[in-house]
């Protein structure tokens, strides 16, 4: 996915959808964007100093990444993606059409089944 050729603002998938971990994902946002938000949870590296009367946020991305990071399902995600690129994506797709097309013929064979959708 080119982000910048989509022009969106912010982008999110799961990694259990690419055959990942549950619980973990990923969510791009734009650098400028980010920069004029304020984080939502504290702790950790998102905070660059505090002071009696202030807190200095971390650089973008530091400063949303509040308390400790879910690292071995991010290691898993990362073993999903490379296995996924192994196998490639346009087989993946094609293998995709196969089956639910083979899936549909035979629930169509089922008396009674009303198939919505396609």
């Amino acid at each position: 996915v080119n982000v910048d050729e989509l022009g969106c603002d912010f982008f999110a998938f799961s990694s259990h959808k690419m055959l990942g971990p549950t619980g973990v994902g990923v969510l791009w946002a734009r650098k400028e964007i980010l920069e004029t938000m304020a984080p939502f949870h504290g702790g950790g590296d998102m905070i660059r100093e505090v002071h009696r009367q202030e807190t200095t946020w971390n650089d973008v991305p530091y400063k949303f990444e509040a308390g400790t990071p879910n690292i071995a399902d991010v290691i898993g995600f990362g073993a999903a993606i490379e296995y996924l690129q192994e196998i490639g994506m346009e087989e993946i797709r094609e293998h995709e059409m196969e089956i639910t097309s083979y899936a549909l013929e035979k629930l169509a064979e089922v008396p009674g089944i009303k198939i919505y959708g396609t």
